[in-house]
Protein backbone atom coordinates (compact mmCIF):
# COMPACT_ATOMS: atom_id res chain seq x y z
CA UNK A 1 0.00 0.00 0.00
CA UNK A 2 1.43 3.43 -0.94
CA UNK A 3 2.10 5.89 1.85
CA UNK A 4 0.55 8.82 -0.05
CA UNK A 5 -1.85 9.05 -3.00
CA UNK A 6 -1.32 12.32 -4.88
CA UNK A 7 -4.47 13.38 -6.74
CA UNK A 8 -4.07 15.72 -9.72
CA UNK A 9 -7.21 16.84 -11.65
CA UNK A 10 -6.30 17.88 -15.19
CA UNK A 11 -8.25 20.01 -17.65
CA UNK A 12 -6.46 21.74 -20.54
CA UNK A 13 -3.18 22.01 -18.60
CA UNK A 14 -0.77 20.61 -21.18
CA UNK A 15 1.75 23.50 -20.77
CA UNK A 16 1.92 23.08 -16.99
CA UNK A 17 1.23 19.50 -15.91
CA UNK A 18 4.70 18.25 -16.85
CA UNK A 19 6.37 20.52 -14.29
CA UNK A 20 3.79 19.46 -11.71
CA UNK A 21 4.46 15.76 -12.29
CA UNK A 22 8.24 16.30 -12.31
CA UNK A 23 8.01 17.83 -8.82
CA UNK A 24 6.03 14.81 -7.59
CA UNK A 25 8.18 12.12 -9.25
CA UNK A 26 11.36 13.61 -7.80
CA UNK A 27 10.15 13.18 -4.22
CA UNK A 28 12.46 11.31 -1.85
CA UNK A 29 9.38 9.41 -0.62
CA UNK A 30 9.19 6.83 -3.38
CA UNK A 31 6.26 4.80 -2.05
CA UNK A 32 3.53 6.93 -3.57
CA UNK A 33 0.89 6.70 -6.27
CA UNK A 34 -0.12 9.58 -8.53
CA UNK A 35 -3.70 9.61 -9.79
CA UNK A 36 -4.23 12.01 -12.69
CA UNK A 37 -7.82 12.65 -13.75
CA UNK A 38 -8.13 13.92 -17.30
CA UNK A 39 -11.44 15.80 -17.23
CA UNK A 40 -12.14 15.56 -20.99
CA UNK A 41 -9.41 18.04 -21.93
CA UNK A 42 -9.63 19.51 -25.43
CA UNK A 43 -5.86 20.12 -25.72
CA UNK A 44 -3.08 17.49 -25.59
CA UNK A 45 -3.16 17.08 -21.80
CA UNK A 46 -3.94 13.37 -22.14
CA UNK A 47 -0.92 12.89 -24.42
CA UNK A 48 1.36 14.45 -21.82
CA UNK A 49 -0.12 12.28 -19.05
CA UNK A 50 0.21 9.13 -21.16
CA UNK A 51 3.85 9.88 -21.93
CA UNK A 52 4.63 10.29 -18.22
CA UNK A 53 2.64 7.17 -17.25
CA UNK A 54 4.65 5.09 -19.72
CA UNK A 55 7.86 6.16 -17.98
CA UNK A 56 6.69 5.67 -14.37
CA UNK A 57 4.24 2.98 -13.26
CA UNK A 58 3.26 4.98 -10.19
CA UNK A 59 1.17 7.24 -12.41
CA UNK A 60 -2.42 6.15 -12.97
CA UNK A 61 -4.74 7.93 -15.40
CA UNK A 62 -8.50 8.25 -15.07
CA UNK A 63 -10.00 9.48 -18.34
CA UNK A 64 -13.39 11.10 -17.74
CA UNK A 65 -15.90 10.54 -20.61
CA UNK A 66 -17.23 14.09 -20.26
CA UNK A 67 -16.10 17.26 -18.53
CA UNK A 68 -17.49 16.84 -15.01
CA UNK A 69 -15.58 19.47 -13.06
CA UNK A 70 -12.77 19.42 -10.55
CA UNK A 71 -14.94 18.26 -7.63
CA UNK A 72 -16.07 15.10 -9.41
CA UNK A 73 -12.50 14.48 -10.59
CA UNK A 74 -11.14 14.62 -7.04
CA UNK A 75 -13.96 12.50 -5.62
CA UNK A 76 -13.48 9.84 -8.29
CA UNK A 77 -9.76 9.69 -7.55
CA UNK A 78 -10.37 9.52 -3.79
CA UNK A 79 -12.46 6.38 -4.25
CA UNK A 80 -9.72 4.83 -6.38
CA UNK A 81 -6.82 5.82 -4.08
CA UNK A 82 -5.07 3.23 -1.90
CA UNK A 83 -2.54 5.33 0.03
CA UNK A 84 -2.45 5.84 3.78
CA UNK A 85 -2.79 9.58 3.16
CA UNK A 86 -4.15 11.69 0.32
CA UNK A 87 -2.52 14.79 -1.13
CA UNK A 88 -4.27 17.11 -3.60
CA UNK A 89 -2.48 19.17 -6.23
CA UNK A 90 -3.65 21.49 -8.99
CA UNK A 91 -1.97 20.58 -12.26
CA UNK A 92 -0.45 24.04 -12.72
CA UNK A 93 1.22 24.07 -9.28
CA UNK A 94 4.30 22.30 -7.88
CA UNK A 95 5.90 20.87 -4.78
CA UNK A 96 8.65 23.25 -3.61
CA UNK A 97 11.38 20.62 -2.99
CA UNK A 98 12.07 16.88 -3.01
CA UNK A 99 11.36 16.14 0.67
CA UNK A 100 7.89 17.66 1.02
CA UNK A 101 5.84 14.45 1.01
CA UNK A 102 8.30 12.60 3.24
CA UNK A 103 8.30 15.38 5.83
CA UNK A 104 4.50 15.61 5.92
CA UNK A 105 4.02 11.85 6.09
CA UNK A 106 6.62 11.36 8.85
CA UNK A 107 5.19 14.22 10.90
CA UNK A 108 1.63 12.91 10.56
CA UNK A 109 2.67 9.41 11.69
CA UNK A 110 4.88 10.63 14.53
CA UNK A 111 2.24 12.96 15.98
CA UNK A 112 -0.74 10.71 15.20
CA UNK A 113 -2.84 13.31 13.38
CA UNK A 114 -5.39 13.02 10.58
CA UNK A 115 -4.18 16.19 8.82
CA UNK A 116 -0.68 17.60 8.40
CA UNK A 117 0.60 20.49 6.30
CA UNK A 118 2.93 23.45 6.07
CA UNK A 119 3.44 26.90 4.65
CA UNK A 120 2.74 27.92 1.06
CA UNK A 121 4.84 29.72 -1.54
CA UNK A 122 2.88 32.11 -3.77
CA UNK A 123 4.84 32.05 -7.02
CA UNK A 124 4.55 34.59 -9.83
CA UNK A 125 5.79 32.81 -12.99
CA UNK A 126 5.98 36.06 -14.96
CA UNK A 127 8.72 37.44 -12.71
CA UNK A 128 9.83 34.13 -11.16
CA UNK A 129 9.43 35.69 -7.74
CA UNK A 130 7.60 34.77 -4.56
CA UNK A 131 4.87 37.14 -3.48
CA UNK A 132 3.94 37.74 0.14
CA UNK A 133 0.28 37.68 1.05
CA UNK A 134 -1.25 37.42 4.52
CA UNK A 135 1.58 35.81 6.50
CA UNK A 136 -0.71 34.57 9.27
CA UNK A 137 -2.57 32.52 6.67
CA UNK A 138 0.19 31.47 4.30
CA UNK A 139 2.95 30.63 6.80
CA UNK A 140 3.32 28.76 10.09
CA UNK A 141 5.91 30.06 12.54
CA UNK A 142 6.86 26.73 14.12
CA UNK A 143 6.47 22.97 13.91
CA UNK A 144 3.66 22.16 16.31
CA UNK A 145 0.27 20.63 16.93
CA UNK A 146 -2.34 23.30 16.22
CA UNK A 147 -6.02 23.36 17.04
CA UNK A 148 -8.15 24.54 14.16
CA UNK A 149 -9.77 27.14 16.41
CA UNK A 150 -6.32 28.78 16.64
CA UNK A 151 -6.01 28.98 12.86
CA UNK A 152 -9.58 29.26 11.54
CA UNK A 153 -9.04 29.55 7.78
CA UNK A 154 -10.97 28.09 4.88
CA UNK A 155 -8.47 28.23 1.99
CA UNK A 156 -5.29 26.33 1.12
CA UNK A 157 -6.46 22.72 1.35
CA UNK A 158 -3.74 21.58 -1.10
CA UNK A 159 -0.89 22.30 1.36
CA UNK A 160 -2.03 19.45 3.64
CA UNK A 161 -2.22 15.67 3.52
CA UNK A 162 -5.27 13.83 4.88
CA UNK A 163 -5.79 10.38 6.34
CA UNK A 164 -7.53 8.58 3.48
CA UNK A 165 -9.51 6.02 5.47
CA UNK A 166 -10.68 8.74 7.86
CA UNK A 167 -11.95 10.85 4.95
CA UNK A 168 -13.83 7.91 3.43
CA UNK A 169 -15.33 6.73 6.73
CA UNK A 170 -16.63 10.23 7.47
CA UNK A 171 -17.77 10.80 3.88
CA UNK A 172 -15.73 13.96 3.50
CA UNK A 173 -15.87 14.67 -0.22
CA UNK A 174 -16.01 17.75 -2.43
CA UNK A 175 -19.48 19.18 -3.19
CA UNK A 176 -20.21 19.26 -6.90
CA UNK A 177 -19.75 23.01 -7.33
CA UNK A 178 -17.85 24.68 -10.16
CA UNK A 179 -16.22 27.10 -7.70
CA UNK A 180 -15.87 27.31 -3.91
CA UNK A 181 -15.93 23.51 -3.62
CA UNK A 182 -12.55 23.15 -1.90
CA UNK A 183 -13.26 25.39 1.15
CA UNK A 184 -16.30 23.24 1.96
CA UNK A 185 -14.16 20.09 1.92
CA UNK A 186 -11.39 21.78 3.91
CA UNK A 187 -13.61 23.34 6.57
CA UNK A 188 -15.52 20.10 7.11
CA UNK A 189 -12.31 18.08 7.43
CA UNK A 190 -10.62 20.56 9.75
CA UNK A 191 -13.65 21.00 12.00
CA UNK A 192 -14.07 17.25 12.35
CA UNK A 193 -10.37 16.63 13.02
CA UNK A 194 -10.18 19.52 15.46
CA UNK A 195 -6.39 19.68 15.23
CA UNK A 196 -3.55 19.22 12.74
CA UNK A 197 0.22 19.22 12.70
CA UNK A 198 1.73 22.40 11.27
CA UNK A 199 5.11 22.48 9.58
CA UNK A 200 7.05 25.72 9.35
CA UNK A 201 8.62 24.62 6.06
CA UNK A 202 6.80 25.27 2.74
CA UNK A 203 4.81 22.30 1.45
CA UNK A 204 3.20 23.79 -1.67
CA UNK A 205 4.16 26.14 -4.51
CA UNK A 206 1.07 27.90 -5.80
CA UNK A 207 1.11 29.46 -9.24
CA UNK A 208 -0.61 32.83 -8.95
CA UNK A 209 -3.70 32.71 -11.15
CA UNK A 210 -3.10 33.33 -14.80
CA UNK A 211 -6.73 32.84 -15.85
CA UNK A 212 -9.47 35.46 -15.43
CA UNK A 213 -12.59 34.22 -13.65
CA UNK A 214 -15.51 33.81 -16.01
CA UNK A 215 -18.43 34.85 -13.81
CA UNK A 216 -21.62 33.15 -14.95
CA UNK A 217 -24.92 32.51 -13.24
CA UNK A 218 -23.74 29.02 -12.30
CA UNK A 219 -20.33 30.07 -10.94
CA UNK A 220 -21.89 32.83 -8.83
CA UNK A 221 -24.55 30.44 -7.58
CA UNK A 222 -21.96 27.81 -6.67
CA UNK A 223 -19.74 30.34 -4.89
CA UNK A 224 -22.57 31.38 -2.61
CA UNK A 225 -23.72 27.81 -2.09
CA UNK A 226 -20.17 27.02 -0.97
CA UNK A 227 -20.06 30.05 1.32
CA UNK A 228 -23.42 29.05 2.79
CA UNK A 229 -22.17 25.51 3.40
CA UNK A 230 -19.03 26.77 5.13
CA UNK A 231 -21.00 29.18 7.30
CA UNK A 232 -23.33 26.37 8.37
CA UNK A 233 -20.40 24.09 9.24
CA UNK A 234 -18.66 26.82 11.23
CA UNK A 235 -21.88 27.61 13.03
CA UNK A 236 -22.56 23.95 13.79
CA UNK A 237 -19.13 23.54 15.37
CA UNK A 238 -19.45 26.92 17.15
CA UNK A 239 -16.32 28.16 15.38
CA UNK A 240 -17.01 31.86 15.70
CA UNK A 241 -13.66 33.13 14.41
CA UNK A 242 -13.96 30.86 11.39
CA UNK A 243 -17.49 32.16 10.82
CA UNK A 244 -16.13 35.71 10.83
CA UNK A 245 -13.39 34.87 8.32
CA UNK A 246 -15.91 33.29 5.97
CA UNK A 247 -18.19 36.29 6.45
CA UNK A 248 -15.38 38.60 5.35
CA UNK A 249 -14.83 36.49 2.24
CA UNK A 250 -18.56 36.66 1.60
CA UNK A 251 -18.47 40.43 1.77
CA UNK A 252 -15.63 40.50 -0.76
CA UNK A 253 -17.54 38.27 -3.16
CA UNK A 254 -20.68 40.38 -2.81
CA UNK A 255 -18.72 43.56 -3.46
CA UNK A 256 -17.08 41.97 -6.48
CA UNK A 257 -20.28 40.90 -8.24
CA UNK A 258 -22.83 43.46 -7.05
CA UNK A 259 -22.80 45.19 -10.45
CA UNK A 260 -23.51 41.96 -12.31
CA UNK A 261 -27.15 41.37 -13.14
CA UNK A 262 -27.39 37.64 -12.35
CA UNK A 263 -30.97 36.98 -11.41
CA UNK A 264 -30.65 33.20 -11.16
CA UNK A 265 -28.05 33.56 -8.39
CA UNK A 266 -29.97 36.04 -6.27
CA UNK A 267 -31.58 33.36 -4.10
CA UNK A 268 -28.20 32.05 -2.97
CA UNK A 269 -26.81 35.54 -2.38
CA UNK A 270 -29.82 36.52 -0.32
CA UNK A 271 -29.69 33.32 1.73
CA UNK A 272 -26.12 34.07 2.77
CA UNK A 273 -26.84 37.74 3.53
CA UNK A 274 -29.78 36.76 5.71
CA UNK A 275 -27.68 34.18 7.56
CA UNK A 276 -25.05 36.81 8.33
CA UNK A 277 -27.53 39.50 9.27
CA UNK A 278 -29.56 37.28 11.55
CA UNK A 279 -26.96 35.10 13.27
CA UNK A 280 -23.75 37.02 13.64
CA UNK A 281 -24.60 40.47 15.07
CA UNK A 282 -26.26 38.98 18.14
CA UNK A 283 -23.40 36.58 18.71
CA UNK A 284 -19.87 37.84 18.29
CA UNK A 285 -19.32 40.25 15.41
CA UNK A 286 -19.37 44.07 15.69
CA UNK A 287 -22.64 45.39 14.34
CA UNK A 288 -21.03 47.82 11.93
CA UNK A 289 -19.53 45.06 9.81
CA UNK A 290 -22.94 43.60 9.15
CA UNK A 291 -24.68 46.93 8.86
CA UNK A 292 -22.38 47.57 5.89
CA UNK A 293 -23.55 44.31 4.33
CA UNK A 294 -27.20 44.55 5.20
CA UNK A 295 -27.81 48.23 4.47
CA UNK A 296 -25.78 48.40 1.29
CA UNK A 297 -26.24 44.97 -0.21
CA UNK A 298 -29.67 43.92 1.00
CA UNK A 299 -31.37 47.05 -0.27
CA UNK A 300 -29.53 46.99 -3.61
CA UNK A 301 -29.52 43.26 -4.22
CA UNK A 302 -32.09 41.59 -2.02
CA UNK A 303 -34.98 44.01 -2.52
CA UNK A 304 -34.23 44.48 -6.22
CA UNK A 305 -35.11 40.84 -6.90
CA UNK A 306 -37.29 40.12 -3.89
CA UNK A 307 -40.11 38.95 -6.12
CA UNK A 308 -37.93 36.05 -7.26
CA UNK A 309 -37.49 34.52 -3.83
CA UNK A 310 -40.51 35.60 -1.77
CA UNK A 311 -43.75 33.70 -1.75
CA UNK A 312 -46.61 35.84 -0.46
CA UNK A 313 -50.02 35.07 0.99
CA UNK A 314 -52.74 37.59 1.80
CA UNK A 315 -55.57 37.33 4.30
CA UNK A 316 -58.73 39.21 3.32
CA UNK A 317 -61.55 40.41 5.56
CA UNK A 318 -64.95 39.70 3.94
CA UNK A 319 -62.97 38.45 0.96
CA UNK A 320 -62.30 42.07 0.03
CA UNK A 321 -60.11 43.97 2.52
CA UNK A 322 -56.45 42.82 2.74
CA UNK A 323 -55.79 42.82 6.49
CA UNK A 324 -52.61 40.77 6.55
CA UNK A 325 -49.79 39.73 4.24
CA UNK A 326 -47.46 36.82 4.98
CA UNK A 327 -44.16 36.69 3.10
CA UNK A 328 -42.00 33.57 3.29
CA UNK A 329 -38.35 33.21 2.32
CA UNK A 330 -36.07 30.25 2.92
CA UNK A 331 -35.12 31.55 6.35
CA UNK A 332 -37.82 33.99 7.45
CA UNK A 333 -41.54 34.54 7.66
CA UNK A 334 -42.70 38.18 7.63
CA UNK A 335 -46.17 39.26 8.77
CA UNK A 336 -47.48 42.68 7.71
CA UNK A 337 -50.73 44.37 8.75
CA UNK A 338 -52.81 45.90 5.99
CA UNK A 339 -50.19 44.72 3.54
CA UNK A 340 -47.90 47.55 4.72
CA UNK A 341 -47.15 47.77 8.46
CA UNK A 342 -44.44 45.33 9.66
CA UNK A 343 -45.77 43.24 12.54
CA UNK A 344 -43.63 40.12 12.98
CA UNK A 345 -40.48 38.48 11.67
CA UNK A 346 -40.11 34.78 12.46
CA UNK A 347 -36.68 33.16 12.14
CA UNK A 348 -36.38 29.38 12.42
CA UNK A 349 -33.23 27.28 12.44
CA UNK A 350 -31.97 24.08 14.03
CA UNK A 351 -31.34 25.80 17.36
CA UNK A 352 -34.33 28.02 17.98
CA UNK A 353 -37.34 29.92 16.65
CA UNK A 354 -37.09 33.68 17.17
CA UNK A 355 -39.94 36.19 16.96
CA UNK A 356 -39.21 39.86 16.31
CA UNK A 357 -41.84 42.54 16.91
CA UNK A 358 -42.11 45.03 14.03
CA UNK A 359 -39.43 42.89 12.31
CA UNK A 360 -36.75 44.35 14.60
CA UNK A 361 -37.41 44.04 18.35
CA UNK A 362 -36.60 40.58 19.83
CA UNK A 363 -39.87 39.33 21.30
CA UNK A 364 -39.56 35.59 21.91
CA UNK A 365 -36.95 32.88 21.54
CA UNK A 366 -38.04 29.24 21.67
CA UNK A 367 -35.17 26.77 21.76
CA UNK A 368 -35.30 23.54 19.83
Amino acid sequence: MPKISVIVPCYNVAPYVGACLDSILSQSLRDIEIICVNDKSSDNTLDVLTEYAQKDSRIKIINQPTNMGVAVARNTAMDMATGDFISFMDADDMLPDDDVLADMYNAAIKHDVKICGGSVIMWNPNTDTEETHNLTVSKFNENTIMHYAEWPNDYGFWRFIYDRQWLIENKIYFPKYIRQEDPVFFVRAMCLAGKFYALKRPTYKYRISYKPINWTNQTIKDVFCGLRDCLNIARGYKMHDLYLNIAEHTNHFIAGIRAIDRKTAIREICDVIEMLADYAPNDFVPDKFFLDIVKFHRYRVYDKYAHEMIASKRIYLFNLIPICRIKTTRLFTYVQLLDLVPLLRIRRDSRATRYYLFNLIPLLKIKG
